[in-house]
């Protein structure tokens, strides 16, 4: 039976083959503007995408994407590009692209699939003895860190510092949303996390009116994800986020309420973006949205299940402390969450929100760097100690 869509596509076959000729050279499309799509239908969301190749369509999400590959099937617009298989998104505010989907698979997987994460071979520990010799050392250096102190590293995150302004402005909800897709599309930038993504996308928000719903947020940031490196890959994250229902959810809630649900969140999450729970992208939206419960002076949440956002910091730091043979991503998480443990009987309420934190900060520090950081602290002997174990 056609679809009540099925005219709308005809009409635009020469844009949709040029598209499909443009992913097919370069892997990704440019954007074409299909709003008017809106005149033969209405839905809650206009996302959609449709997978398919000269076979037939092999998945699809919404009628008016399945419509879209039937007219492309149907008017034989792929013979031309042999065995080639594509993806065409109909984004949320109605632009559609092309994706050759050999070529964004293999973008997409390697920010955050990979399962060892490779680091510059700069130490090494022969004996098992002196792996666990340094891992006991660490955590008696760690537990000299005061209670105090690990808060004051926790807000000194640059996603902390860029952000916090905007949790009075934009109420806790809607600043719940914006840190979780924020922290999603945390990866492969275009330099340190603090200098070329937190406080650009600070900027933004400045210069932009408080957005009153999840689709003005989406129509807020996609602008700055199409800058970004692997562009079409985040414009993907993008777009699965906030054609769920997890982002209104969260745009109506409380800080009590995310706090109460927050480990069926975490496992919410990790199922919407089809990725596992431990991934580091995953963790560390998690990780953004614990924060932003901090910020709003709810502590009363469950994170100890979420594991440590394993990227080139932590793994360079895990090795060169000397606590661990593998680079292997699933076995440094298991050495932090077994130091956390040890830490927690000092401090019961730490997390791994306090402890990545650290990780993160120093982790890319030489000697002096290490010494100034925990000067500016008030814990130099902290520093000391440590320098001596790297």
């Amino acid at each position: 039976m056609p679809s009540k869509y099925d005219l709308y596509w005809q009409k635009r076959l020469g844009e949709i083959k040029n598209l499909l000729e443009e992913a097919y050279e370069k892997g990704v499309s440019r954007q074409i503007d299909v709003s008017d799509l809106k005149d033969f239908g209405k839905r809650q969301s206009w996302y959609g995408d449709v997978i398919l190749s000269q076979s037939g369509i092999e998945r699809s999400e919404m009628a008016h994407a399945r419509s879209l590959g039937n007219v492309i099937l149907k008017n034989a617009l792929l013979p031309e590009f042999k065995d080639a298989k594509f993806r065409l998104v109909i984004s949320m505010n109605l632009k559609l692209r092309a994706e050759k989907v050999g070529a964004s698979k293999r973008s997409y997987k390697m920010p955050f699939s990979s399962r060892k994460v490779e680091v510059k071979k700069a130490y090494i520990y022969e004996r098992k003895e002196d792996v666990k010799e340094n891992k006991k050392r660490l955590v008696e250096i760690l537990t000299e860190i005061p209670w105090g102190v690990w808060e004051k590293i926790v807000r000194q995150e640059p996603e902390w510092v860029n952000m916090e302004s905007f949790l009075p402005i934009y109420g806790f909800g809607p600043f719940s949303v914006l840190m979780v897709v924020a922290g999603l599309n945390d990866y492969q930038l275009k330099g340190k996390a603090e200098k070329v993504y937190w406080s650009e996308i600070s900027r933004l928000l400045k210069n932009s009116p408080p957005p009153q719903s999840p689709e003005e947020l989406y129509n807020l940031l996609e602008p700055f994800y199409r800058q970004e490196r692997l562009w079409n890959v985040k414009l993907n994250r993008l777009d699965r986020f906030f054609q769920s229902l997890l982002p209104r959810k969260l745009w109506e809630s409380t800080p009590s309420i995310v706090a109460k649900e927050f480990p069926d969140i975490w496992i919410n999450l990790a199922q919407i973006m089809r990725q596992r729970p431990q991934d580091k992208t995953i963790s560390f939206a998690m990780k953004c949205l614990g924060m932003s419960l901090m910020m709003a002076g709810e502590y009363n949440f469950d994170f100890t299940k979420i594991p440590i956002p394993v990227d080139s910091r932590v793994a360079r730091f895990t090795e060169r402390v000397g606590i661990l043979f593998s680079s292997d991503a699933k076995a440094i998480r298991q050495l932090w969450s077994e130091i956390l443990t040890s830490l927690r009987e000092c401090y019961p309420s730490l997390t791994m929100i306090h402890l990545d934190s650290l990780v993160w900060q120093i982790a890319s520090l030489e000697d002096a760097g290490i010494k100034s950081y925990f000067e500016g602290l008030g814990i130099h002997k902290v520093g000391n100690e440590l320098m001596k174990l790297l």
